[in-house]
């Protein structure tokens, strides 16, 4: 298992790009309106979206080596004819296909996503650039306001330009993008966030739908599958006890093999 896991250890990859500030050779281009105001287009567009697990009590799901199956960690209460009890973190995993489960007899090993430090990614003007993703023909990286306001905003660096992906009211949380630099996920919203997905051959935008009754929950935890098919990802309404890591059920989003590539 390790030698399969090892490819996707965390690396530091060398900027081949040229780095300088936007007001160089790299000009920063923007649409002349705002590309959020009208909302975004449908992940059914693109996907297939359905809900692997049930119990609200999942937690940081990632993709085994061979993508057959989804690992996550569980809230399992010690006493459960006790409303309210204590509880236990176990380890499981859920076949994608099936949705068979299984609990785990220990903790899988996790398959680091592979970020680039700041030191090897663009600059623009004054904010804060924090991390990035490089894949064969771009860069693509999140920055902050230097007045430390939270909330992202999500840049393309190719090699002759350099265009801010996020826009609108909302806050902007830069997830990962595939293997094959297909697709770019980010969080996007205030009080709850929606998980947004860019398709970087279109450049067109896909949300998974915000049905009312959904509507306090946020999509967070966004994991892809090695091939880059599959994105898993929790729909969360909230934290349990330890009030950092925020738990729910596990949805699949897998891409239509029919998309054109």
């Amino acid at each position: 298992m390790k030698n399969g896991l090892c490819f996707f250890s965390a690396i530091i990859v060398t900027c081949i790009f040229s780095c300088t500030e936007t007001d160089n050779d790299t000009p920063k281009t923007k649409p002349d309106i705002d590309r959020f105001a009208h909302g975004f287009k449908d992940i059914h567009d693109i996907a297939n979206l359905r809900r692997l697990t049930d119990t609200e009590q999942d937690a940081m799901p990632f993709f085994s080596p061979s993508d057959e199956k989804v690992y996550f960690e569980r809230l399992v209460p010690l006493s459960p004819d006790v409303i309210g009890g204590d509880y236990d973190r176990g380890f499981f995993a859920v076949n994608r296909e099936t949705g068979q489960l299984f609990m785990l007899a220990e903790q899988p090993e996790l398959i680091q996503i592979s970020t680039l430090n700041p030191d090897s990614l663009p600059i623009v003007g004054d904010e804060v650039t924090l991390y990035g993703f490089r894949t064969d023909d771009a860069f693509y990286f999140a920055t902050r306001d230097v007045s430390g306001e939270p909330g992202q905003t999500i840049y393309k660096q190719t090699v002759d330009s350099l265009v801010q992906l996020t826009y609108g009211s909302g806050k902007a949380l830069l997830k990962e993008v595939s293997s094959d630099g297909r697709y770019l996920t980010f969080l996007y919203g205030n009080e709850t966030y929606q998980l947004v997905v860019i398709d970087n051959n279109t450049g067109l935008y896909y949300a998974v739908p915000r049905p009312e009754s959904d509507s306090d929950r946020s999509d967070i935890s966004a994991r892809f599958s090695q091939d880059g098919r599959y994105l898993a990802f929790i729909k969360s309404s909230g934290f349990y006890d330890d009030r950092i890591v925020p738990w729910g059920d596990i949805w699949l989003i897998e891409f239509k093999p029919d998309m054109d590539k």
